[in-house]
């Protein structure tokens, strides 16, 4: 995993910190997704529903994985980006 911290950000900014991993282009995305988008979310102290937030990611990776990820591509070079800001 691959952890980023934006150094230079205005003062109007929403975004405070910014966290990047990549993740295998294959179905084993989902459990690495979950399990990051809940150490994030509480990392960043976010007030919302945990739960849900890990629900609405995981079906997003999901669709990426399933639609966004050519078949013909090399195990190597399906990666999905997970953004969280």
């Amino acid at each position: 995993m691959t952890v980023e911290t934006a150094a230079c950000v205005p003062e109007a900014a929403a975004i405070v910190r910014s966290f990047t991993t990549q993740l295998p282009g294959a179905p084993r995305a989902l459990i690495t997704a979950r399990t990051w988008t809940r150490q994030m979310v509480t990392i960043l102290g976010w007030p919302g529903d945990v739960q849900q937030a890990v629900d609405v990611v995981s079906r997003l990776v999901d669709n990426g994985v399933q639609h966004g990820v050519p078949s013909t591509a090399p195990l190597c070079e399906r990666q999905l980006t997970l953004s969280v800001a």
